[in-house]
């Protein structure tokens, strides 16, 4: 059986247990906080703060997903990347929510390739890898190492997906590898799939660097949820007081199927972030890769795999 059937039955039983969560709270008539995310390997104290009763985790397979839900009031809060959360902040119905805190992890540029196959840098000509965007800090980081090897940039062609659908993507050989950060290694891993390169360079607020390597994810709170603001990072970062240990246990009953595969823990700040502000006011003037070549009726085919791949029905739960 794959991995892919093994993890379904997961899945299923996680959206039912959400589901029957929320209906007998509201049938009892208690306030809960809904939060949806699309789950992550790294941000333990998410995971420590369902144990509280009144908040409510709300599973989605991208993140698309997660910005539409807000949006309509399904759900209260959402943890979602930098890029997304700048995006919905900028859109009209951006002007109900508020950032609440963020996630940061160290940055670590990643190239994983197909386990199925034996490659190696000098080899990478002639494939085809996804990235997640034309000014990614990992394609920087990545064609340093290539010039270093005297490798030329221009003889691999480059797919624009999201993180979401790369490892199915990589999974079902659309894709022969992809460029990641380093918090996206746990599915590749338990996947089989080979890590060719990495390289971690940056720590939480480093200075140094293009903010997207420094935020792993944001806490948008829209201004119709229940409680008062600080009630949620607050319980996020009561998580972050729990020793590491205790933290990895966690991940581990939430990620069976990651096994020993060892990733550092993503840190929680609360309050409004003046570096997504930041990020903000220069979106879309990151520098591209001089010589990158992106092959874009491609990048529509893959990106359609990846997402049915990982696409669930999850609007249910929220019914």
């Amino acid at each position: 059986m794959s991995t892919a059937m093994k993890i379904l039955p997961v899945c299923l039983l996680v959206v039912l247990l959400a589901a029957f969560r929320a209906t007998s709270r509201k049938n009892a008539g208690e306030a809960i906080i809904r939060v949806g995310h699309t789950g992550s390997a790294v941000t333990a104290s998410l995971y420590v703060a369902q144990e509280n009763d009144s908040i409510l985790l709300v599973p989605f397979s991208g993140e698309d997903d997660v910005g539409y839900a807000l949006m309509a009031g399904e759900i209260d809060a959402a943890l979602m990347s930098p890029e997304k959360a700048a995006l919905l902040l900028e859109a009209p119905a951006g002007r109900s929510m508020h950032v609440r805190g963020i996630y940061e992890y160290p940055f670590g540029a990643t190239l994983a390739i197909s386990s199925s196959l034996d490659i190696r840098l000098g080899d990478l000509p002639g494939t085809r890898l996804a990235v997640s965007s034309p000014v990614a800090e990992e394609l920087h980081i990545f064609a340093e190492e290539l010039h270093r090897y005297d490798i030329d940039i221009a003889d691999i062609r480059f797919v624009v997906l999201p993180y979401e659908t790369m490892v199915p993507a990589l999974s079902s050989g659309t894709v022969d590898g992809a460029l990641i950060r380093g918090s996206s290694m746990g599915p590749l891993a338990r996947e089989g799939h080979q890590i060719l390169f990495q390289k971690w360079d940056f720590e939480p607020g480093d200075d140094c660097c293009n903010i997207t390597a420094q935020v792993e994810q944001v806490l948008l709170l829209a201004e119709s949820a229940p409680f008062a603001p600080e009630f949620l990072p607050h319980h996020l970062s009561q998580g972050e007081a729990l020793s590491p240990e205790k933290l990895r246990r966690v991940l581990a009953q939430q990620f069976p199927l990651l096994g020993d595969v060892d990733l550092p823990l993503a840190e929680f700040s609360p309050g409004e972030s003046h570096a997504l502000e930041q990020y903000i006011r220069h979106q879309g003037h990151g520098q591209r890769v001089e010589g990158v070549r992106f092959d874009d009726e491609f990048t529509g085919q893959a990106r359609l795999t990846g997402h049915t791949a990982t696409q669930r029905n999850t609007r249910g739960i929220h019914e």
